[in-house]
């Protein structure tokens, strides 16, 4: 019985410790998240790492085996999460917060315009930024389009075409799209 008790909160555990590195940059793109993440999360998850480690040495039971795989689980996690998450992380707050600005977007159909600034990253002049855009025509479908959208739209682009850096582009719904920026012209 007391082996049964000891794998229930053994995924509970491995499942914290990655969390504490993974979950802060889950939420913002922004440096003192990372250095956050990094230098609170890393500590942890190396910690319960190397506990773990320790434990699967000096069991001797079954439990050896669950033990090992919470371990391989904290090795591998982290990063494949980092890897897999950012294609879907806008989409997936974007629906979100959709669901309670549906007036907002509506305000802006029909319009050439930027609805919000969605996300701001970076430091020491190298900053990044996302905004949500209205294109009624939907046609932002690559970056070549965005910087064409930016410059017939946006003043500053338009006065100086090498200011525009458009760098991303992602259609979020019909004529809803987040269109990322270094050191952002759209404001």
């Amino acid at each position: 019985m007391p082996e049964q008790q000891t794998l229930r909160w053994l995924p509970a555990v491995t499942a914290a410790a990655v969390a504490a590195i993974v979950a802060p940059s889950l939420w913002s793109r922004d440096i003192g998240v990372f250095l956050i993440s990094f230098f609170f999360g890393a500590p942890v998850l190396i910690v319960a790492f190397l506990g773990f480690l320790v434990w699967a040495y000096i069991e001797k039971s079954r439990r050896r085996l669950s033990i090992l795989l919470s371990v391989v689980a904290m090795l591998i996690l982290p990063p494949i999460i980092f890897v897999a998450l950012p294609p879907i992380r806008d989409h997936v707050e974007f629906e979100a917060w959709y669901l309670s600005h549906q007036s907002l977007v509506a305000r802006f159909t029909g319009k050439n315009a930027i609805i919000a600034t969605w996300d701001r990253w970076g430091f020491a002049g190298g900053e990044s930024d996302s905004f949500l855009v209205s294109v009624p025509a939907d046609n932002l479908s690559a970056i070549p389009a965005a910087l064409a959208w930016a410059n017939r739209y946006v003043a500053a682009c338009s006065t100086n075409e090498s200011y525009c850096d458009v760098v991303g582009v992602a259609r979020m719904r019909r004529g809803i799209y987040l269109v990322t920026a270094y050191d952002s012209p759209f404001q």
